[in-house]
């Protein structure tokens, strides 16, 4: 008899556990917006973008090169993504001393007025670079 009630409430879990289950999938894939999505970024993490820094003659840019350069990719990736160039402002970069394959610098900056950061990797040594949006 233990068995049996056992059993039956472990069915009676399972039948509620699926019913949330499917109330929550259906409440999530509605088409409404979020209660409050002016607090959510439109942008996902790791949103690409890439670009390409002009280099002196001596193989190196200047701090202001790099950050304008970076500033004026993301703006492109974001509205290749369907949102504002105005949403990206402010890109700050550390760690430029070499503008080489394989080299990584980070850069904060701002998006839709909150604080984000960039991570710019050097794909090769004529200035080409990816840069990821956190």
């Amino acid at each position: 008899m233990a068995w049996l009630a056992l059993g039956l409430s472990a069915l009676s879990f399972l039948i509620a556990t699926s019913v949330a289950i499917l109330y929550a999938a259906d409440r999530l894939s509605d088409d409404a917006p979020l209660e409050s999505a002016e607090s959510y970024s439109l942008y996902d993490a790791g949103l690409p973008a890439w670009g390409t820094v002009g280099l002196t003659t001596t193989g190196r840019a200047s701090k202001g090169m790099v950050e304008g350069s970076v500033e004026r990719a993301l703006q492109g990736a974001v509205e290749d993504f369907g949102g504002s160039a105005d949403d990206i402002t402010g890109v700050r970069c550390k760690d430029l001393a070499n503008v080489k394959q394989d080299s990584v610098a980070s850069c904060s900056l701002m998006i839709q007025d909150y604080p984000g950061t960039a991570v710019l990797t050097f794909l090769d040594d004529n200035g080409s670079y990816l840069v990821t949006l956190y």
